[in-house]
């Protein structure tokens, strides 16, 4: 089995990550937390058919949207212009055997 997070600043500046899984044989889970060190204040990252259950900047969470398999980072609140995130993104991700984005 391979598992990857494709995710990119810009197309010449790769960010690393660092992935933890962990498998729930019984329950026929995966879950996973990818940690990304983000160069730039924007970041997109394809998704595929995983489910995302929170985003964190800095250890504390922050709105997202998904279209079309890419994961969106919004502005904390509505009144709030979107400043980017600059230093680490996380996600939290279960694999279901039925995934709905």
């Amino acid at each position: 089995m391979v598992l990857f997070l494709p995710a990119f600043t810009s197309a010449s500046e790769l960010p690393e990550y660092h992935l933890d899984i962990s498998f729930d044989i019984q329950s026929s889970k995966i879950t996973g937390v990818a940690r990304i060190d983000a160069r730039s204040k924007d970041i997109t990252v394809n998704i595929g058919q995983l489910k995302i259950l929170d985003v964190s900047v800095d250890k504390q969470r922050i709105p997202f949207d998904i279209q079309k398999g890419i994961l969106i980072a919004l502005p904390v609140s509505k009144n709030e212009p979107y400043s980017g995130i600059s230093d680490m993104l996380k996600k939290r991700m279960p694999y279901r055997k039925k995934l709905k984005i």
